[in-house]
């Protein structure tokens, strides 16, 4: 055995370079799109080396979805104030004016894996329904108000279908947080 050789990166740098990789190329390309050559190739890593974190796309694309889940999880968390009701925190972190390009990133990923794919569907609706609507139901009406204008503005954002202002965006979270 070779004593000289260093390996070029840690395995978790690397499994994480090519999180990053993926991520980056999916708003580009597509999820359908997406092969593990290419992302080998943008996290500047072989292919033997990308294959060992992920032997198929279907175990890259479970990661990066996990990996959106938590990101958006960690993100209602950053976004709760006391006091202020689950409903209002996941409107403001919607809504949020600057949102991390992850984030942002990490939402695409959710929506396109859960249209072009059924079990993601299925993943998706399940967290929604233990950490968002679990919520809403335990809550009153103006909560569950709360909960679809964001989902609505989630979707909207994703489509490209409207931008809002930031003073669109105060007003709403006004609006919603005085029903």
């Amino acid at each position: 055995m070779n004593m000289n050789y260093k390996r070029k990166k840690e395995p978790l740098e690397s499994r994480q370079a090519v999180l990053e990789a993926a991520f980056e190329l999916i708003p580009e390309i597509g999820l359908d799109k997406l092969t593990l050559d290419a992302v080998s190739k943008k996290a500047k890593l072989s292919k033997g080396g990308l294959l060992h974190h992920f032997p198929k796309k279907d175990a890259l694309i479970n990661a990066l979805f996990a990996d959106s889940l938590q990101k958006f999880s960690d993100t209602m968390s950053r976004a709760k104030r006391d006091n202020e009701s689950f409903a209002i925190t996941y409107l403001k972190a919607i809504v949020n004016d600057k949102p991390d390009p992850l984030q942002k990133r990490s939402m695409h990923l959710l929506m396109q894996a859960a249209i072009h794919n059924g079990s993601y569907r299925e993943l998706l609706a399940q967290w929604y329904q233990k950490n968002v609507m679990s919520e809403a139901v335990n809550n009153s009406p103006a909560a569950l108000t709360a909960i679809l204008v964001a989902d609505g503005i989630w979707y909207a954002n994703l489509f490209g279908a409207y931008t809002l202002t930031r003073e669109q965006k105060n007003q709403i979270i006004d609006l919603i947080s005085n029903l």
